[in-house]
């Protein structure tokens, strides 16, 4: 049994090692490494170790190991809800971090209250690897500022506004050209509207999909207008599930890739309507899909999904951007417009 528990420790700590790299590198499949890591060390591994420990020590100290158990299982618990940024986190971690001074301790030091040799050695070791876990703990509790995810919420709020306003513009600038057209309204204007609309409800589909997969389909962000009101979404840090539908498990088969298609071909769209050489520029850079070099890696390139809809990147970020890219596609039609 003894020799059973050592193997798996090894095997599980290298799964979990495996996962943490995997995840800062940003490879896919990190999250399951972690998850099986710390799930099987949980619920197999830990309990198997001190049960075997129990019993070939005598079973006087039976508190201890269920203190032992309690505390390094909560821990871990609320450290994998932290990692993957699942709801009542925060509340975990607030519980686990004092778990081991306020439970394991006591228990230790009552268990370990006669003059033994080597004893202040043992006490001293213990206190250095319950500070080791509370620091540990803190850091992992750590989260973005909350004046930073304000500042990006208003960002995107600004785009969600300006989007609205450009739509209002643009909506009266149709009719007009109806009611003065002598003829038959243009074609082209009837399929700008059109192709414009596909695009604009092709972006809320995803705003919407990404809240209703982590907010609930009862989220407050749904108003009754069937509008998306960010300012009221809940799990703004979310970043497992948003980066499974924006990107997909191969970085290929997510939303990212459908948008930029359809942008793509809106985009040439609008270069054949539109016939200034400056309103085509104009249309190019506010709908550009290009690759940029990296600003993070010197040398390397950043795709058009990595510079919108990066891996792990937060739901208000990726919220944001949308708006961000809603917005742009209502000013080239705007653009577009004038020339009617």
């Amino acid at each position: 049994m003894k020799k059973f528990i050592y193997i798996s420790g090894v095997v599980l700590v290298n799964l979990f090692v495996i996962g943490t790299i995997c995840k800062l590198l940003h490879f896919p499949g990190a999250n399951i490494f972690i998850l099986t890591g710390l799930v099987l060390f949980v619920a197999a591994l830990l309990p198997l170790a001190l049960i075997n420990n129990y019993r070939n020590n005598g079973k006087e100290k039976g508190t201890l190991y269920i203190a032992a158990y309690l505390t390094s299982a909560l821990i871990l618990v609320a450290a994998m809800f932290k990692i993957f940024h699942w709801p009542g986190a925060s509340y975990l971690m607030i519980v686990a971090t004092p778990l081991p001074f306020a439970l394991f301790l006591p228990v230790f030091l009552y268990h370990n209250r006669k003059n033994e040799p080597r004893q202040s050695l043992n006490f001293i070791g213990v206190m250095l690897l319950l500070v080791y876990v509370a620091v540990f703990s803190s850091l992992i509790a750590l989260n973005v500022s909350k004046t930073v995810i304000d500042g990006i919420t208003i960002t995107a709020h600004d785009f969600s506004t300006s989007t609205e306003v450009f739509e209002a513009k643009n909506t009266a600038t149709y009719q007009s050209i109806s009611k003065t057209s002598r003829t038959e309204t243009p074609v082209a204007i009837n399929d700008l509207k059109k192709k414009t609309e596909d695009v604009c409800q092709k972006i809320e589909a995803v705003q919407k999909e990404l809240i209703q997969n982590i907010d609930g389909e009862e989220s407050p962000a749904f108003s009754s207008e069937n509008k998306i009101n960010i300012n009221k979404v809940q799990n703004f840090t979310e970043s497992n599930t948003t980066t499974a539908i924006m990107r997909g498990y191969d970085n290929h088969a997510g939303k990212a890739t459908e948008l930029k298609t359809m942008l793509e071909e809106y985009r040439s769209f609008l270069m054949e309507v539109a016939v200034d050489a400056d309103l085509q520029q104009l249309i190019g850079s506010l709908l550009l899909t290009n690759d940029k070099p990296s600003a993070v890696n010197p040398g390397e390139t950043d795709t058009w999904e990595d510079q919108y809809f990066p891996r792990n990147a937060y739901l208000i970020t990726i919220l944001g951007n949308l708006s961000a890219l809603e917005n742009n596609v209502r000013i080239a039609e705007s653009c577009v417009l004038k020339q009617y």
